[in-house]
């Protein structure tokens, strides 16, 4: 029996640690220091220990609201979860 292809590919709800880093703009052990202070959510599997997309989202937009005094993320710039690494940083 043949496994079906897949037209487009599985969008991913949790990284891991490395992953969760690349996609927020950290280095990996600064992203284990928020994990191991609990300012990042996480689960284990075994001992695997994964992020969920929507916790790291949270974690990036409740860091943005600290530093801008509760002010909404602007619009232009994407959230730190997508694909392609972003982030809340500005360039100044």
């Amino acid at each position: 029996m043949s496994r079906p292809v897949l037209d487009q590919p599985i969008e991913q709800i949790a990284y891991s640690p490395a992953q969760a880093a690349s996609a927020c703009g950290l280095g990996l052990t600064t992203l284990r220091e928020l994990i191991a202070s609990g300012q990042i959510a996480h689960f284990r599997v075994s001992r695997r220990i994964l992020i969920r997309k929507a916790d790291l989202a949270e974690f990036c937009d409740r860091l943005f609201r600290e530093q801008h005094g509760g002010r909404n993320k602007p619009t232009s710039l994407p959230p730190c979860s997508d694909a392609q690494g972003g982030g809340h940083g500005q360039t100044r």
